[in-house]
């Protein structure tokens, strides 16, 4: 039989599913690399490569500043629903709304993105 309970994570600890962290791909620093006189790069300078996850909406970049490998996030508050932020100035009809999702706030971004928890799993202590 099918398990369709839910329970809050607030006041949880969950850290991001290894499953969804990437590493950025080698990029070359125009600006710190060498180049000869004719405009030719003869000595190429990488930006750091960085962890990040790799979420459909791009906002990967409010944990650019974490150890997205090894943190753990304090779950400031969920919800069951749809994030409508994306939705405010398009008029979309009700049917066109995604599906509700378990959706998260996590303490450490200072910001109040809500993401979506398939990204992370609660950390027991």
């Amino acid at each position: 039989m099918e398990n369709n309970t839910i329970q809050s994570w607030i006041g949880k600890n969950v850290r991001i599913k290894k499953e969804f962290i990437e590493l950025s791909e080698p990029e070359i620093d125009e600006d710190a690399s060498d180049y000869d006189d004719e405009g030719n790069i003869i000595n190429e300078v990488y930006y750091e490569q960085r962890y990040f996850i790799n979420t459909q909406n791009g906002l990967d970049n409010v944990l650019r500043d974490r150890d997205i490998l090894n943190d753990t996030f304090y779950v400031q508050y969920d919800c069951y629903g749809v994030d409508l932020w994306h939705m405010r100035m398009e008029g979309k009809n009700i049917s066109e709304l995604p599906e509700p999702a378990r959706l998260i706030v996590i303490r450490e971004t200072n910001y109040p993105y809500l993401w979506d928890a398939k990204y992370f799993e609660v950390v027991n202590p």
